[in-house]
């Protein structure tokens, strides 16, 4: 076998490791334990613009041009 056949090898194992151990910690992590920075609850959605406000916006901008 020649050194570049196992320089291949070596690689390909390596990303295969990594990628069983990535799944690995995926699958079993539970909740929200990790630092994904949502600080264990539900984050707020947004909620909408009224319709009003998005008019007074438009408004303004166009109140001075020439």
């Amino acid at each position: 076998m020649s050194l570049q056949w196992i320089l291949v090898a070596l690689v390909a194992a390596a990303a295969l490791a990594y990628l069983g151990r990535q799944s690995w910690r995926a699958w079993t992590a539970s909740g929200c334990g990790k630092s994904c920075g949502c600080a264990g609850g539900q984050a707020e959605k947004p909620g909408l613009v009224p319709a009003d406000d998005l008019v007074a916006r438009v408004r303004g901008r166009q109140g001075g041009g020439g």
